[in-house]
């Protein structure tokens, strides 16, 4: 069975609950704080899913930068279960 792996950007509370899980699975840490995904995301920044079968398996998550006149994406994480 070939499973394709859907990406979307996040950006609800139930989503950042998700990041949350996934940091925990993948890094055994406390998560970044809701407050902080949820203003990133509402704000310039990105965070993005990866879903197999409807399971979140990977994220990204960059918030806004802005140096020297421009502004950027400033790539903060990225997690993928262990099990994948």
């Amino acid at each position: 069975m070939n499973s394709t792996i859907e990406t979307h950007v996040l950006n609800t509370y139930t989503d950042m609950k998700l990041v949350q899980k996934l940091e925990k699975d993948v890094w055994n840490m406390e998560p970044i704080p809701l407050h902080q995904t949820i203003t990133a995301s509402q704000n310039g920044g990105l965070l993005l899913g990866a879903f197999l079968e409807g399971e979140m398996i990977g994220f990204s998550y960059s918030f806004p930068g802005f140096g020297k006149g421009r502004s950027y994406l400033c790539s903060h994480m990225l997690g993928i279960h262990p099990s994948h």
